[in-house]
């Protein structure tokens, strides 16, 4: 299972003997409502509700280098609503962050350059922008995101402690 809600779950199957494709599927009840396949050799990294959607982020699986996309899909028909490059970094039920994500990953960081979209009920936001390490303080790590009135709040640590880095959105 990879997400519940109320009498609602959502299941996740992985690839097996008998199909090469991972299968996510929304039961109430004991019955299968939706079934979506998804592509050959993509595999379900992250699932989360937000907005009346499930959001899951799916990843290449046969790669050195994970590329992934964020569906957005709508909860009760299955439909995908959207695709987005990306992981999902966080939900709400106000919104929900999709943020690029560095082949070098979140820690040991002296740059990180983001390109993030914020999926909120009046729209979606987009952020592109980067932050560098502070002077003296050496490389530092991401430690989450957060959406608060039209800005993305990266919190980062450093040897200098904890620190946060905003970002104005912009409506697309």
């Amino acid at each position: 299972m990879i997400v519940q809600a109320a009498d609602v779950s959502y299941l996740y199957t992985e690839r097996g003997e008998s199909s090469d494709q991972a299968t996510l599927r929304r039961v109430e009840d004991g019955k299968t409502v939706w079934k979506l396949k998804l592509a050959p050799g993509q595999s379900k990294s992250s699932a989360l509700l937000a907005l009346d959607s499930l959001f899951v982020t799916v990843c290449e699986s046969n790669t050195v280098i994970g590329v992934c996309d964020v569906l957005r899909l709508g909860a009760e028909t299955g439909e995908v609503l959207s695709a987005t490059p990306g992981i999902l970094w966080n939900t709400t039920k106000e919104y929900a962050l999709v943020m690029g994500f560095p082949r070098w990953g979140t820690s040991a960081l002296g740059f990180f350059s983001t390109s993030g979209r914020v999926f909120t009920a009046a729209g979606t936001q987009a952020v592109n922008d980067q932050v560098s390490s502070r002077n003296g303080c050496g490389p530092f790590d991401i430690l989450g995101a957060t959406y608060e009135l039209e800005e993305l709040i990266l919190t980062l640590r450093d040897a200098c402690g904890i620190w946060q880095k905003r970002f104005v959105t912009t409506k697309i």
